[in-house]
């Protein structure tokens, strides 16, 4: 009997410490979700977009090279499909507010409280799985195919 991936594409963790990503990590499979792709270097955060579908992004605004604030509107503009769920240490209204402006699906606070990250990943997993059945059944009724 094999595993099975849930959900179906893969949630990016994109964060420069590694004990963060292990934490985020173990929250999500606590929860059964287990299909991860690790980022810890913001760099390569625009390669591993271009290169396949992300479900759900998990994004950190401190972080060398690029911060989570540049990435975030280039993402959103780019992949505005993707649900943003920018998680920082960062307790400020106003970046909260920039970040909501870039359109970022939800903004957390580190240290994560375990129940508000499963619920805010759970619910963009939902809205990424609503959105392609309700293209499935657009095709289907404009196309009269059904798969």
């Amino acid at each position: 009997m094999t595993a099975t991936s849930y959900p179906q594409l893969p949630i990016l963790i994109v964060d420069d410490e590694e004990q963060a990503l292990d934490s985020f990590e173990m929250t999500l499979r606590s929860a059964n979700l287990n299909h991860f792709i690790r980022c810890n270097d913001s760099r390569d955060v625009m390669q591993l977009l271009n290169n396949g579908e992300i479900e759900v992004m998990l994004l950190d605004l401190r972080m060398p090279h690029i911060t989570g604030e540049e990435l975030l509107p280039q993402i959103t503009i780019a992949y505005p499909e993707i649900p943003v769920i920018v998680i920082t240490g960062i307790n400020d209204v106003e970046t909260a507010v920039q970040c909501m402006q870039h359109d970022a699906f939800d903004y957390i606070l580190k240290p994560v409280e375990k129940s508000r990250l499963i619920g805010s990943v759970r619910r963009a997993v939902q809205i990424r799985e609503l959105q392609r059945e309700n293209m499935l059944l657009k095709e289907h009724v404009l196309t009269d195919k059904i798969e």
